[in-house]
């Protein structure tokens, strides 16, 4: 009687194995693949660990992050077919995309067809570079709170212009650390913060470009002001507390005839200069005020360049005064603008 509920038992059990085995799979489970690679030094075989790999989507903002394992490995599965972008990240290096040729080369996408397996998705990172020294005064002391930029050339439109990278800020000691940069040749030039003097009853202009979050612009969003025609922000200074007090066009202000917006502010008048004022202007290495005489800094993989010091520099402004006409007559409200002229 033993024999025979062991031998039934085995029975069924076969028989619900081989039911299993022939239902068919789910169509998704059917169509997904895989991307496996790993993270490697630029230029060598040696394994980046820990590295943050991110899998994105071309089709989609929604992207799948992992961290790499100690040998800088990495696997993404259960992946629908399409187009995928791999990039990884790491302190202490150049962030890095599949299929990159150079450091500030692009990536390209990798296809991935039904059921595909891509196992060889190889993303190579460059050591980024320092750039240190130490910023003095125009008497030879430490200048603390400067803006340092590191600045490179980029083409814009078929024209050659200085881009920022990066910008910091002076400690107390007059020194700076650039880091995590790219390599490449940089231009760099220290400026320090000259204080806005505005006396009670005094108008204030500012004029910058939308969305900017520091300078005047910043100090122009923090007083709740918006940027009218040109970018030209009024702001009226009428004592602390003061009835009447006034910065520029308020949000939900006073509404203009008819209950339309209030008007945009004028355009800013002939600024009043005080002629004994000094300025700080922008100095670039080795210690010029002509950025196009400037000597570029060389930054290599992995390079740490110290020593790159500039003193400030101050000069007395200058005025530069016009009329703007229009058929003969003055143009009222039309914006001025200078630029720097350069050599290139």
């Amino acid at each position: 009687m033993q024999r025979t509920l062991c031998l039934s038992a085995i029975l069924l059990f076969s028989a619900i194995t081989s039911q299993q085995a022939q239902q068919p799979q789910s169509p998704q489970s059917q169509q997904t693949g895989s991307i496996e690679g790993v993270v490697l030094r630029f230029g060598t075989t040696d394994p980046i660990p820990r590295a943050r790999v991110q899998l994105r989507p071309t089709n989609t903002p929604n992207a799948q992050i992992i961290t790499a394992d100690d040998g800088g490995k990495f696997a993404f599965r259960d992946l629908a077919p399409g187009q995928y972008r791999v990039t990884v990240t790491r302190d202490g290096f150049v962030p890095g995309e599949y299929g990159q040729r150079s450091p500030s080369g692009s990536g390209v996408p990798i296809t991935l067809s039904a059921q595909q397996q891509f196992r060889d998705a190889r993303v190579s990172m460059v050591l980024a570079g320092t750039i240190s020294g130490r910023i003095l005064n125009r008497y030879g002391e430490p200048a603390g709170n400067v803006n340092v930029q590191a600045l490179r050339y980029t083409y814009q439109d078929g024209r050659r212009t200085l881009t920022t990278t990066q910008t910091i800020r002076t400690n107390d000691l007059g020194e700076y650390r650039l880091f995590w940069m790219t390599p490449g040749q940089y231009i760099i030039s220290a400026q320090g913060t000259d204080p806005v003097s505005v006396n009670s009853g005094e108008v204030l202009f500012v004029q910058a470009a939308r969305g900017a979050g520091g300078g005047p612009a910043g100090l122009a969003a923090g007083l709740g002001a918006q940027l009218g025609v040109g970018g030209v922000t009024r702001i009226t200074i009428s004592g602390a507390n003061a009835p009447g007090d006034s910065f520029g066009p308020m949000p939900g202000g006073p509404a203009g005839p008819g209950g339309a917006p209030p008007p945009p502010p004028p355009p800013p008048p002939p600024l009043n200069i005080v002629d004994d004022a000094n300025l700080s202007l922008p100095v670039y290495y080795p210690g010029t005020t002509d950025v196009t005489t400037a000597t570029p800094v060389d930054l290599r993989a992995g390079g740490n360049i110290g020593g790159v010091n500039l003193s400030l520099v101050e000069a007395k402004p200058l005025r530069i005064r016009g009329q703007v006409l229009s058929g003969g007559r003055p143009a009222a409200g039309a914006q001025v603008s200078m630029l720097l002229r350069t050599r290139n």
